[in-house]
């Protein structure tokens, strides 16, 4: 009997052993788990541009901890750059910050030599107007631009101009707080399609608060995208000179106000 139960534990030592040995082995070469989709936004998973206030504009822009200081300085490095397109802004951007040497627009997009750029932020960045007749970022001569998670706020005229056959994305983007300008102005025969977006707040007493879709260009609102709490003249959404609205997928337009 002694015999059989020194067998049985001797027997089981052995499998303890052996068990605790896989798992070692399991934890020392088992894959990563694969990252969840938002986890995938927060990581750059491609090689691209870094901006931020502490920045230098004589930095490579390269890394996070050596950005550029303008935004000017990034866009213009990524238009001829044919292994990037991507821009991460690290931190708020004012007109202090900027080197653009344009009196169009607080941030100019001037071209996008031929391709597809984003602007990106990987917590709500919020990028500044001036207190003068420039909107706070215009988008022009046929670019094509994507800007996710950046709020444009506090100008004294428009928040976004979108002309010359340009292309914007707004994806998780506003537009808010703009005092004295439309919230977003699209034309020229450009299109602008509003991902989960907002326009909110716009004061606007010569014109449109919200919105305004002119000269055969097109505005498309899908998702959560809404247009809310503008004032002018209408408070929401102007559609003029044969262009075209849509909303679906629960986008809105509410609560804006006549002035």
């Amino acid at each position: 009997m002694k015999k059989k139960l020194a067998a049985h534990f001797s027997q089981g030592r052995n499998i303890l052993t052996y068990l605790l040995v896989a798992g070692i082995i399991t934890a020392l070469f088992a894959c990563p788990q694969t990252p969840s989709a938002d986890d995938w936004q927060l990581v750059p998973y491609e090689p691209c541009y870094y901006v931020a206030l502490w920045g230098s504009d004589s930095n490579a822009g390269i890394a996070e901890s050596l950005p550029f200081k303008s935004l000017a300085r990034a866009l213009e490095k990524t238009k001829t750059d044919p292994q990037r397109k991507t821009i991460y802004v690290l931190s708020d951007l004012n007109a202090a910050t900027e080197n653009s040497g344009s009196m169009e627009a607080v941030f100019l997009v001037d071209g996008t030599g031929g391709k597809e750029i984003t602007i990106a932020a990987r917590a709500q960045a919020i990028l500044s107007g001036a207190l003068d007749s420039r909107p706070t970022l215009l988008v022009r001569k046929g670019s094509r631009l994507v800007i996710n998670n950046i709020t444009f706020s506090n100008s004294a005229a428009a928040g976004i101009l979108v002309r010359d056959a340009s292309v914007l994305t707004l994806s998780g983007a506003k537009s808010i707080t703009n005092r004295g300008g439309t919230g977003l102005i699209i034309e020229g025969g450009s299109q602008c399609i509003m991902e989960d977006g907002a326009i909110l707040n716009n004061l606007n007493t010569g014109g449109p608060g919200g919105v305004h879709v002119r000269g055969s260009s097109g505005f498309t609102m899908t998702g959560t995208s809404l247009v809310q709490g503008n004032q002018g003249a209408p408070g929401g959404v102007l559609v003029e000179d044969a262009s075209l609205f849509t909303m679906k997928n629960g986008a809105s337009v509410a609560g804006n106000f006549a002035v």
